[in-house]
């Protein structure tokens, strides 16, 4: 944020790109994770287990490198991506 400008922080994270102005591979690549994890019933079971075997995980559990950490947060992301996608789309 420059000096001097009244944007706030806020009103830069609401300029993110919006959905029509994604490229036509990404548009295409959020269909898919919507159709096979967001319509598809054995997707949508294959995404509960994922989310409940890696977000109810610990991210730095004690004892590991905190390395360990940005691994696990990477994991989480890819999850949550895939859930905003598919709330998207409904």
């Amino acid at each position: 944020m420059q000096e001097g400008n009244n944007m706030s922080a806020w009103d830069e994270l609401r300029d993110t790109p919006k959905a029509q102005e994604l490229s036509v591979e990404q548009k295409r690549i959020n269909q898919l994770i919507t159709h096979v994890f967001g319509v598809n019933e054995e997707g949508k079971e294959l995404l509960d287990s994922l989310l409940k075997q890696f977000l109810e995980a610990p991210v730095c559990p004690v004892g590991r490198d905190s390395t360990y950490g940005y691994y696990r947060e990477g994991q989480n992301s890819l999850l949550l991506s895939f859930k905003r996608i598919i709330a998207q789309a409904k």
